[in-house]
């Protein structure tokens, strides 16, 4: 146990269960707001769990830019839409095609291509962008 609070600084695990207690709050108002919607549905405690550690995970591997890039409140609000739609990205993950879409949107959002329309196959991109690449090569 010494080794990892030895790894992690203070800002790190505060950084951990801030995320995992908001992704935890999206996660938990998503099934809620289904049981709300659908008297008929019961409240699903492993979905929740899922979600969260789902969500969990994905903000937590890109804490550090979104912390660079938008700053805590971005986090707090990324947490929270991650955690709501957690369930969802897992069952997106859990196909091949699924993990390369997602490694695609990624890749776009890392190089500061915004994403800003989504295309016929699914994928985001950024049309100005393409545009300019064309007026160039005129």
């Amino acid at each position: 146990m010494e080794i990892i609070l030895n790894l992690l600084a203070i800002d790190d695990i505060l950084n951990i269960i801030l995320i995992i207690f908001i992704s935890f709050l999206g996660s938990f108002s998503k099934d809620y707001l289904k049981v709300l919607n659908n008297p008929i549905k019961k409240f699903n405690i492993i979905e929740v769990i899922l979600s969260t550690i789902t969500a969990s995970i994905t903000i937590y591997s890109f804490s550090d830019f979104i912390i660079t890039y938008i700053g805590i409140k971005g986090l707090v609000f990324s947490s929270f839409m991650v955690g709501l739609i957690g369930f969802e990205l897992l069952n997106q993950l859990s196909t091949l095609k699924g993990v390369f879409k997602w490694i695609d949107i990624i890749i776009k959002i890392t190089r500061h291509e915004y994403i800003l329309k989504e295309d016929a196959d699914g994928i985001y991109t950024n049309d100005d962008k393409e545009e300019e690449k064309k007026e160039d090569s005129s």
